[in-house]
């Protein structure tokens, strides 16, 4: 695989499908799918940009959820295709009342809520991820989904579906005989059991229970001309929080806005992605579909919508913000181009010992090898060869590579291990802490038993 300006990470197996599905922009007629030189399978595909060459794109996903997984390979990735942008697409907990199912929520900002210290109240410790230049934000502020075929597939919502069996019972007008059933709920045996459950219709039966109608009658209230429709598809800007678990619990994004008043997302992997590219130098940009709210009234018909959704605006986006990319090669320096791209890597970082043997056999000063590189890379390479030190050259610039993408992972799990022991430091102090409050434990004196002198 070449290297890609763009490097796309999922969660899951079906997100990275649902990236797959893009062909808006594609000059390819579709995605390249292969293993990397490590067995991983990932797909790659160039796209058009308005104006300078296409953008190349490589995709694939993790073996699992959760940030330790996404940002070991996100920094793998970055290191192994040398990408100018580290971008996440999936799915994601959406703050209800705020955004809609299978809305995109592009993250403004990104911390972890739940990184601190829990001894009797839990202390927070947060670092706030800024995601992007200030121009991509206001490009992604700007942005709407063009209207396009997929977007007709969007499911019906659950709760859009009860309501309008309801409000039909309380019209007197049996749902089962509209003609327009199975558009308006096309889940019927589901919403029938979610609205026995809640009882808003009686057990086994199509008829309303008092609780239904007064819900009805309330809705017919409020809404005298009918519900509004639907709104389309929306894109928001926003902050999102990364935990580690997945949540089902009712009103906790009011926990979160206490924190970060204007948090709209929720997911387990944005904060990895942000930490892999800010250690690995190169920009993020995470982008989530709303597929529920993290409560227990799970809709998980908008998995799939809400993936395509996210991985639509990932790959509009990066194909109009401007950002740094590497120049394609010329033709004639196609075959150069990788080598003197790493020797260029390793100059600016003053690397020399990499390859100082091969310099020495080429008789030319390191100190001005990257102007010699510049101006006639064919004759460098030409002296290389004819030296017989192509060979050499090759490996010490790939142990390079190597070394470099093994210590960003082995400094990336030396991270997690010291975070691992601060926490047991941390819950070793509050125990000892608990302890010297409580005081020493009360010693009972010790029984003796009586025995005169005399009885002996």
């Amino acid at each position: 695989m070449p290297d890609a300006d763009v490097v796309i990470l999922t969660a899951l197996k079906e997100e990275y499908d649902q990236v797959l599905e893009v062909d808006e922009g594609a000059v390819d007629d579709c995605w390249s799918t292969g293993p990397d030189p490590d067995g991983r399978l990932v797909s790659f595909r160039r796209f058009i940009t308005p104006a300078g060459p296409p953008i190349r794109v490589v995709t694939t996903w993790a073996s699992r959820m959760g940030g330790s997984t996404a940002a070991a390979l996100g920094a793998h990735l970055v290191n192994r295709y040398r990408p100018s942008c580290l971008c996440m697409s999936g799915i994601c907990a959406g703050r209800r009342g705020k955004v809609n199912l299978g809305d995109v929520i592009i993250a403004e900002r990104i911390w972890r809520y739940d990184a601190g210290k829990q001894s009797t109240l839990f202390e927070p410790d947060q670092y706030m991820w800024s995601m992007a230049p200030e121009a991509w934000i206001q490009r992604a502020q700007a942005y709407r989904l063009p209207g396009a075929a997929w977007l007709a597939a969007a499911p019906v919502p659950l709760e859009v579906q009860e309501r309008w069996v309801v409000d039909h019972l309380f019209g007197d007008v049996d749902p089962l005989r509209r003609p327009d059933r199975s558009k308006e709920c096309p889940n019927w045996g589901e919403v029938l059991e979610r609205l026995w459950k809640r009882g808003l219709l009686e057990t086994d039966q199509v008829s309303l229970t008092a609780s239904g109608r007064r819900e009805a009658k309330s809705r017919a209230v409020r809404f005298p001309d009918g519900r509004p429709p639907m709104e389309p598809v929306g894109v928001h800007v926003a902050p999102i929080a990364t935990g580690s678990s997945v949540v089902e619990l009712r009103d906790f994004f009011d926990g979160l806005a206490r924190d970060v008043r204007k948090v709209k997302g929720l997911d387990m992997e944005a904060e990895a992605v942000a930490t892999a590219a800010n250690i690995t130098g190169v920009l993020a940009f995470v982008a989530k579909g709303v597929a529920d709210f993290a409560d227990d009234d799970k809709d998980d018909h908008f998995h799939d919508f809400a993936a395509r959704a996210s991985a639509e605006c990932v790959l509009a986006l990066m194909r109009t913000l401007p950002f740094p990319r590497r120049s394609l090669p010329e033709p004639r320096r196609v075959l150069q181009q990788p080598i003197t791209g790493l020797l260029e890597d390793i100059l600016m970082d003053a690397q020399y010992a990499e390859v100082l043997a091969v310099f020495d056999a080429t008789g030319i000063d390191p100190v001005s090898v990257a102007a010699a590189i510049r101006e006639s890379p064919r004759s460098w390479l030409e002296q290389v060869t004819a030296q017989g030190r192509m060979e050499e050259l090759y490996g010490r610039l790939a142990a390079k590579v190597r070394r470099d993408r093994d210590s960003v992972v082995d400094r990336l799990q030396l991270l997690e291990d010291q975070r691992d022991e601060l926490e047991a430091r941390h819950r070793r102090l509050d125990d000892l802490e608990r302890q010297l409050r409580q005081g020493p434990p009360e010693q009972k004196p010790e029984s003796f038993e009586h025995t005169e002198i005399g009885d002996r």
